[in-house]
């Protein structure tokens, strides 16, 4: 289950070819830098989203992210 997560969460958040970074930095401009990640052992993982985006952009990037983990899920 983690690696499939793991390669999940890489497509999604990971470099500038990854969804994340296509939708918000790209595509809708209401980032600076978008990342979606795993850190994970055999037993347990926390998801990591860090984003770089101005204050007024706050909570329509993180809606944002929620629908691109959604397309995916």
């Amino acid at each position: 289950l983690i690696p499939a997560l793991d390669l999940m969460c890489s497509a999604i958040g990971q470099g500038e070819s990854s969804r994340m970074h296509q939708r918000l930095v790209k595509e809708s401009r209401i980032a600076m830098e978008a990342h979606f990640g795993l850190m994970a052992t055999s037993h347990c993982g926390l998801a990591n989203l860090s984003l770089l985006v101005a204050p007024e952009n706050v909570e329509a990037a993180v809606k944002e992210c929620f629908e691109v983990i959604a397309d995916v899920a």
